[in-house]
Order: C-alpha cells, then structure tokens, then sequence
C-alpha cells in the first residue's frame, strides 16, 4: 500500500475510535464514616488510606471524635452513617430502645495485647490495686467497657467498689492528670498510652481487661436498624472494606504504623513501638459475651443483654 493510505486508513480509525461514546465510571456510594482517634478503632483510617473503601465502591468521609460515645449519638442522630464502639456501649444504647445493630468487628483483646493499661504516678501514694480506694480513677468514657473492665479488677483484687470515684477523662490528657495528682490513676489506651509513660512520670499498674476474659472483642462497628434495612448493599460494601482493613493492618505493622500515626498526630516511633492490636475477622458470639455479663453485673448496663441481639442477621 502506498504511505498515503496507510495514513488515511490510519486517521480513520482513530475518529471512528474518538466517536465512540466513552463508558461512564460507576459513581462511589457516599458515607459518612465516624471512629476515634486510637489503635483500637483505627480501622477506618486504614481503609480510607490503604484503598479498601474506594476499592469497595465507596466514598468516605472518615469523621474523628473524641469518644465512642460522642459516635453513638452521631449516628442516632443521623450525621454519620457508620461508627464505631465498644459492645457493652451498644447493648447500653440498645437497652434503652436505641435501635443500634453490629455489623462488623473491630479489635481484639488477648493475653499479649491490653486496650489499655491502669497508670499511676511512679513516686505516688499508690502501690497496689488496693491503694486506690478513696481516690479518684479516669476513664475515657463512663458505662462502657472500660468502666466494666475496671470493676471487675477492683472487685478481684478487693476493693471496695463504693470507695473508688470514676471520672471521665481526655485520653491524651490522662497521663498529665496522673503525673499532676489531679487523678490517681487512669485507664489509658494506645498510642497515648506509649506517649504518657515516655513523657510522663507514669509505671503501669496493671491491664484490668484480663479481668474479663483472656480473650474478647473490644470494637465493633454499628449502624441503626433502619439504615441497615434500606441500605443493605452499602453494609455489605462497607463490612468488606472494613474487614479487609484490619486483615491487611495485622500483617502490615509498619505500613499501618505510618497512618495511624498521621491520624492520631502521634510519633512514628512511638506508633512502631506499640503493642499494636490484632483486628477480628468475623463477629463471634462467644467473643461479646462475656464482656456483656461483666457489664450487667455492675450495673453497666440496666439490663441483661445476649450478644445475638447486638449483631445484625
């Protein structure tokens, strides 16, 4: 052939080609997504990041609040779509007619790695669990785990339960609160956890979660009844990419580590030198349980609550 129609058959193609309609991208389903700012309810921050979100068909808007108990209203209240919190959180929302439903797992508590650690002052009056009666104890969030973690602990090591104070607190101001004497102890969770016993004049007086069981779920992600039966397709979507997150997350610490340090504004060193906690790939009845009893039998919780009425079908 000559060159000149090589070119034009070459020209040809290319506007037959340019003439074709171009096929539309699907359009991300929007959310609104709430966690908090700690390695225990990080896995939003993972999937956001890492690309599970988007990967899944969906774009997040990942919203950070200071408790899981500020999320809770959030979403009752409609401004979010998704958060995160404790078990016993939810089944206390629940029992007051909240219509809150689990939808996926968060972290886990084990014997190697602690929600959090109980710290005092390294030269104060306290020694023992015991030296705590008459004094005043944080926590990040009043009738949540934590509350029912603690007393448990004070129950086994023989405190009288009437004689402790719990008081809610800031978790990144916790560690100054103790060195200060402003509290006697608190119950801190990671990273503020490493930051306040490098910065401040802190020792660990124990993990009171062992209380509960050797092994349990501390975080599950929810949303409302009616959300979850008008949107099923974006729970499912949403689970995925949340799941997926915290499996990568296990086996990527010190990728994780760069983003977790990013959204909790904390040092990358300290992050890589955490205990860092493992993510939970299914929802196990027989790992909510056990904290849901230790909840009611404090009072937690007004009333007994199963772990199968939490989790959506």
């Amino acid at each position: 052939m000559r060159r000149s129609d090589i070119l034009a058959g070459s020209f040809a193609l290319i506007a037959a080609a340019s003439a074709r309609p171009l096929r539309a991208q699907p359009a991300l389903a929007n959310l609104r997504v709430g966690t908090t700012a700690n390695d225990t309810y990080a896995q939003a921050y993972y999937a956001q990041d890492a690309g599970f979100f988007q990967k899944a068909g969906l774009s997040v808007e990942v919203q950070t609040l200071n408790t899981g108990t500020a999320a809770s209203a959030a979403v009752a209240a409609g401004s979010l779509d998704f958060a995160v919190s404790t078990p016993v959180g939810l089944a206390n929302a629940l029992a007051r007619g909240v219509p809150f439903v689990v939808i996926a797992p968060g972290s886990l508590a084990t014997p190697r790695v602690a929600p959090g650690l109980v710290c005092v002052a390294k030269n104060g009056p306290v020694h023992a669990v015991k030296d705590l009666e008459g004094r005043i104890v944080a926590l990040p969030t009043l009738k949540t785990l934590t509350e029912a973690a603690l007393d448990q602990w004070f129950a086994q090591n023989g405190v009288d339960l009437a004689k402790i104070r719990t008081v809610e607190a800031i978790i990144a101001e916790m560690g100054v609160a103790v060195e200060r004497g402003t509290v006697a102890a608190a119950c801190i969770n990671e990273p503020a956890l490493s930051v306040a016993l490098k910065t401040a004049n802190l020792r660990s007086l124990g993990n009171p979660f062992l209380a509960i069981a050797p092994q349990f779920l501390v975080s599950c992600w929810f949303t409302t009844t009616t959300f979850a039966q008008k949107s099923p397709e974006l729970v499912k979507k949403f689970q995925t990419a949340i799941v997926e997150a915290g499996r990568w997350a296990n086996g990527h610490h010190d990728d994780s580590a760069v983003i977790l340090a990013k959204y909790t504004k904390t040092d990358l060193a300290v992050v890589r030198g955490m205990s860092r906690c493992p993510y939970a790939d299914q929802l196990r009845v027989a790992e909510i349980q056990p904290e849901l009893d230790v909840a009611l039998k404090y009072g937690v919780i007004p009333k007994a609550i199963a772990a199968s009425e939490l989790i959506a079908p």
